[in-house]
This record gives structure tokens, sequence and C-alpha cells, in this order.
């Protein structure tokens, strides 16, 4: 399987610099030194750059250019298909000084303001965007649903997520080695910007490049014209500074942690709250940290938050227009529309492929049930135990038990416990000196109310209740987890031992003579 995987990428490669290599009119849309002194820096998804991809330098505690201007952050041309920036497309023009600006927050410090966009507040889109910050990632169809996604809610993230994923880069980090990928992307926003519509004009060199383009359709200029300028124009945007991580995470887990492990990897910004967390902790490793926007070099962060002004990072596109509708001539728009849907597509389709290839690769990962009795093949053992429930010797008081036998550990650290010998079910909370009764309890017995030497208990959250193996009374009771005295027989053969349910809701049964039931 792996020469099919990379005959996909080598395509995808050649698709995306075919046209530098064929095609005589690449030249046409060449940047010159003129349109480097005139359209750079602008705001990129990691900082200031130009339109070559490079960084821009630092004098001090500056930029070289555009100091004490608002960084331009819209009307700038982005290729979908690759999510890399191309150039400022737009004409924008500053106040005069002083007459219209922006103040830092974090430094006071003024910047003159652009006249063709509106600034709006940060907070509601960044308060959004934090709140799915952290993304665990099993495999490559993952990767590439979440960035299509961004793309089809028009909200186009920055950082990792700015770009294709390069799966099979991915696979070889991380999926082949039973790990997953968790991302966490924590954004400080600034402002956010929108070109106003009534006052967008395309800049000259924008306009010089759509001058070429013909209205008898020539695929290699057209081709050509995308590769230097892109597909779409940013119209809206999200600007600040991000910090973002990642970690690798156990791959085959259950979906029903998915929450516990984005809530309990170590990134910088949290601390392990109470013991609930290590368990899920002890199974990630946090293995990169970066800063996008402002000075990386500033390692204290409220001092990397008084550089982001100056030079901020593209966190979010919430806007962005496709070239077509900047074109007026209907045999120019028609083939550039065509252009840029075949391009979309045809990546689209090849790096889906490419997916498919990747993820035919992995090992399934098992369901695991939910039971009472498993143990996690890489669960992590101490040389000495610790007593967390009873220990008390023998006995019926809430802080004893009485031959313990079935025990589930939910997913904040409860401990469900069947005390065979006491005839019920306890719950013993992490860390608590007695337990609670909340089933049984009554007596050895058959009535509704009563168990008779309960052997195995199991949690069904879909349908909040507790599923017993009453062993003595040769039955599987339903019992509500709110609050409930008394049961309900839902299996009333054999005796029941060892229950366990797995993630489609089907409940397995074990009886005294091993015989195997399935509901």
């Amino acid at each position: 399987m792996q020469r099919p995987i990379y005959m996909v990428f080598g395509v995808l490669s050649f698709y995306a610099q075919y046209a530098y290599l064929s095609s005589s009119s690449a030249k046409l849309f060449q940047f010159t030194e003129e349109a480097r002194a005139a359209l750079c820096p602008f705001v990129g998804t990691e900082g200031m750059r130009c339109f070559d991809g490079s960084p821009l330098k630092r004098s001090g505690r500056t930029f070289d250019a555009g100091y004490m201007k608002l960084p331009r952050s819209v009307g700038i041309s982005i290729d979908r298909s690759t999510g890399l920036l191309k150039a400022p497309a737009v004409k924008l023009t500053y106040s005069p000084t002083g007459s219209r600006v922006w103040t830092d927050g974090y430094t006071g410090d003024m910047f003159d303001m652009i006249n063709e966009a509106i600034l709006g507040p940060a907070s509601r889109v960044v308060s959004a965007y934090n709140a799915a910050r952290v993304q665990i990632f099993q495999n490559a169809s993952q990767l590439k649903a979440a960035w299509q996604q961004t793309f089809a809610d028009g909200n186009v993230r920055g950082g990792e997520l700015a770009r294709p994923p390069d799966v099979l880069a991915y696979f070889n980090s991380y999926f082949d080695h039973g790990e997953a990928l968790a991302l966490s992307q924590r954004s400080i926003g600034l402002y956010t910007m929108t070109l106003n519509s009534s006052t967008v004009e395309l800049n000259s060199f924008a306009r010089r490049a759509l001058s070429h383009l013909t209205a008898m359709f020539d695929i290699d200029l057209y081709e050509d014209f995308i590769d230097a300028w892109g597909t779409h124009i940013i119209t809206k945007s999200l600007v600040g500074g991000m910090i973002e991580e990642r970690a690798k995470v156990t791959r085959c887990f259950r979906a029903a942690d998915n929450g516990m492990f984005a809530r309990c990897i170590p990134f910088r910004d949290r601390r392990l709250i109470n013991s609930n967390c290590a368990y899920y902790a002890a199974q990630t490793r946090v293995i990169s940290k970066r800063l996008l926007g402002g000075n990386v070099e500033v390692d204290h962060e409220d001092e990397w938050k008084r550089t982001l002004a100056v030079g901020p990072a593209l966190l979010q596109i919430l806007e962005m227009v496709p070239w077509y509708d900047f074109v007026t001539d209907a045999a120019v728009k028609k083939s550039l529309h065509t252009v840029i849907r075949y391009r979309l597509r045809n990546v689209d389709n090849l790096q889906a492929e490419a997916v498919r290839q990747v993820d035919a690769r992995l090992s399934p990962c098992v369901s695991v049930p939910l039971s009472s009795t498993y143990i996690k093949f890489n669960s992590l053992w101490k040389k000495h135990g610790i007593t967390v429930a009873g220990g008390n010797g023998a006995g019926s008081s809430m802080n004893q038990l009485n031959r313990p036998v079935g025990v589930l550990v939910d997913d904040d650290q409860t401990l469900y416990i069947a005390d065979w010998g006491n005839h019920r079910i306890v719950e013993w909370k992490a860390g608590a000196t007695c337990g609670r009764v909340v089933a049984g309890g009554n007596g050895l017995g058959s009535r509704a109310d009563q168990l008779n030497y309960p052997h195995d208990v199991i949690v069904d959250k879909v349908r909040d209740c507790f599923l017993i193996g009453d062993s003595g009374n040769h039955r599987v009771l339903r019992w509500s987890l709110r609050g409930a005295t008394s049961g309900e027989t839902i299996i009333n053969e054999g005796g029941a031992t060892f229950l366990t349910m797995d993630e489609q809701g089907f409940l397995f049964v074990t009886n005294w003579l091993g015989t195997l039931l399935s509901l």
C-alpha cells in the first residue's frame, strides 16, 4: 500500500507546481520589486509576511515597515485549494495621521486606521473560537474533515488548520504509532477587520494581472493567474495572536473519553485540577508549542501580547469572495469561474483519495466495552497500591464493604461497587471516606428493592441507569440513576455474573455456566 500513497501525493505536488514548470505565461504574473515595496508587509497566518512567503525581518521593537499604521489583514488573496495567502489585491489607504486611530489595549499605542475597512470587537469571535480550542484527530479523515468544514462554514482557522493537512506526514508522525494528534489553539484577539463593500477597489497590481486574462480561454494562462493570485479575496478577518500546542494521545480510546482527554491534556495554560485527570493526562504528551503573531522570541506571555499589535497574525478568515466576483467581462468571469471550480474539485478529490489510502493502512480501533472488569492493555500500574474504598474491615457500615466483587470506575473517578456480601450497590466518590447505597441495601431477598449477592454493575448513561448482575436471584436489573428505590428485571434467566455493554448499546451477560447472553 505504500506505493499508491506516494503516487497520489506525487500527483498533488505536480498539480500544485506544474504551471511553473511548463507554462511560459507564468512570468506575466510574477511580482516585481515595485510590487514588493507597495504591497508588503501584510498579515499572514503566522505573523507579518510578504507574498513570497518569507516572514518580515525585525528591526528593534517594531517591524521595518508599517509601524503605527494598522497592518493590512483584509483585501488579501488566498488560494483556497492550498490555504496559502498570496498578495494584497484591494487598494487600501490610511486616514491622515491621528485623525482616525485604533488604540492597542495592551500598550496604549495608537495606529492610523484603514479608510476602506471597518474595525469590530474581537471578544465574541474569540469566545466562539476558544470554545473549541482543543481538537483531537485520530485519523486522516478527521483532519481533512476539520479543514474542509472551516471552508464550508466560512470560518477558516489559522495555525495548523490554515492549510490542507499533509496526511502522509501525520500518518508517519502519529497514526502509524498508535497515537492521535491533540491540537490546542488559544487565540488572543485584537479586533475584527471588515472591508467596506461600497469602497472596494482593486489595486493597480491586481488590475494589471486581471488585464492579462483573455476572453479566449487559455488554461495555462488562467492557471498561472491562480498560482500567483489565488482563488479568493479575504473580506473579513480576526486579527491577533495565537498560542498553538500539539500533544500525542492514545489513538484508540472510547468516544466517550474524548471530552475528558480534551480537558486533561496538560497544555501550558492549565493545571491538573484534581485526580480525575490523572489517568487521562498519563496517556498524553505535549510535544510542541509555538507562538503565532508578535515577537515569537519573547517567552513571557504578557510581554508577548504587547508585541501583537505591530505584527499580528491572521487567526481566522471570517468572510471571503471568489476572484470572479471582481471581474466585469462576461467571458473572463465565466472562464475564471470554471478554472477555480475545477481546481478546487480536483484537489479535493485527490486529497480524498490520499486520505482513503492512508486510513486504510491503520489498524481498526476495537470498540472497548463499557465493562466493570475491563483493564486497558496500556494501563499504568503503581508498585504500591492505596486503599480507595473500604479498608475498615468486613462489615455493613457505610465506611465498610463485605466481599466486594464487581467494580466500575466512572469518567469522574467515582467507584460503583457490587458489595456482594451486603447485597447492595455502593457509590464511592474519589477521596471520600465512606460510600452511599444507590441500589439494594434492604437485606437479602428477591423483591424489586432487594438484591441477592450482586456480582457486577455497569452504568448505561444513555438510558440513565445502572445494570446489575443480581446473581443470587438469577436476573439482571435495570435501576434508575435518579434516586430510584427499586429496580426492574430485564433478564430473568441464569445466574448473571459479569456484564458489559458496547458503544452501540448492546448488553452482554455471562452466567455461572459460562453461557453468553446478548441483548
